[in-house]
């Protein structure tokens, strides 16, 4: 659109306005031309007008004062902002390390599963050994399992 590119003007004629203010044009130019917002004006932005006029009507130790607290509330703000951006920071590093810590644990898990699956399936062998009448120092080369352990079966 044109609009979009080429801005509009107005020219404002803020002497020839005498009424009272009935649009929200008139609004502004009745803050214009008098330094004073109406608590009846509704024109878009004249909350923050209304604010700034306060602030600008303080004294110089009014205004200062002002300045110090709004720089503190500021201040405040960031060191929040902060803290909760670091203690998001800090939920999903443990969240992280949560994670890691139960894919550790199911791979032990399935190491720990793997080995004792094959230490059953040695000493059903060295059963059968025993049932098929070897002797003991056979069983130990087959399975390599210990005197100790083949007696104890």
């Amino acid at each position: 659109k044109v609009a979009d590119i080429f801005p509009e003007y107005y020219l404002l004629k803020v002497r020839n306005f005498q009424g009272t203010a009935q649009t929200t044009l008139q609004e502004w130019i009745y803050f214009l031309r008098n330094s004073e917002i109406k608590e009846e004006f509704a024109a878009k932005g004249m909350v923050e007008a209304k604010e700034t006029l306060r602030v600008n009507n303080l004294s110089d130790t009014e205004r200062a004062a002002y300045n110090r607290y709004m720089d503190n509330k500021s201040y405040e703000a960031s060191i929040l902002s902060t803290q909760e951006f670091e203690a998001q920071w800090q939920i999903e590093q443990i969240e992280e390390a949560q994670m890691r810590g139960i894919q550790q644990g199911r791979e032990e898990g399935r190491e720990e599963g793997r080995e004792e699956g094959s230490q059953e399936r040695t000493i059903a062998i060295a059963r059968s050994c025993i049932q098929q009448g070897l002797d003991i120092e056979t069983i130990m080369a087959i399975t390599q399992l210990s005197r100790e352990e083949i007696e104890a079966l």
